[in-house]
C-alpha cells in the first residue's frame, strides 16, 4: 500500500484548487510541513478523533493559517441557536418537529434572515469551500 507524502498530498490539493492559491497556499505548506506533525497525520487525527468543523477548519487553514476554529465553531453554534430559536417562536421544539419542518427553520436562517447564497459569479472558486468564507 502506498502512503503518499506530504509533498503528493499537497500538489493533489494544488490541483483541485487551481493555480490563484498557489502562492498563498505555498507559505500556508512550508508552515504545516515545518510543524511537528505532518500534513498527513494532521489529517489521520481528524479523520480519527476529529469533527466535521475541524476538518473543514484544517482545510481552510491551507489558504488562510490565521483561520481560528474557536471562532468558525462559536459562529455555527450561533447559526444552531438561531435555528433553535426560529423553532421556538413558531411553538416548537427542535426535538419534537419533523426533520422536514427543521429543514425549513435551517433555510429560513441561513437564506432569508443571514442572506447566505452561492457564488453565482464564481462558483467553482475555491474559496466557496473554505468555512471561514462562506457567506
Amino acid at each position: 500500500v502506498h502512503t503518499q507524502t506530504n509533498d503528493e498530498v499537497w500538489h493533489s490539493i494544488l490541483e483541485k484548487m487551481g493555480e490563484e492559491y498557489v502562492q498563498v497556499s505555498e507559505s500556508a505548506r512550508d508552515e504545516t510541513l515545518s510543524s511537528p506533525q505532518p500534513f498527513t497525520c494532521g489529517w489521520e487525527q481528524i479523520l480519527r478523533n476529529g469533527s466535521l468543523v475541524e476538518g473543514a477548519v484544517f482545510i481552510a487553514k491551507m489558504a488562510n493559517p490565521s483561520v481560528s476554529a474557536i471562532e468558525v465553531e462559536r459562529e455555527i453554534d450561533s447559526i444552531a441557536s438561531a435555528i433553535a430559536d426560529n423553532l421556538k417562536a413558531k411553538g416548537l421544539r427542535p426535538e419534537d418537529v419533523p426533520e422536514r419542518t427543521v429543514i425549513r427553520a435551517i433555510n429560513e436562517v441561513l437564506y432569508d434572515e443571514m442572506g447566505m447564497k452561492g457564488n453565482e459569479q464564481d462558483y467553482h472558486n475555491p474559496s466557496n469551500s473554505f468555512i471561514d468564507q462562506v457567506a
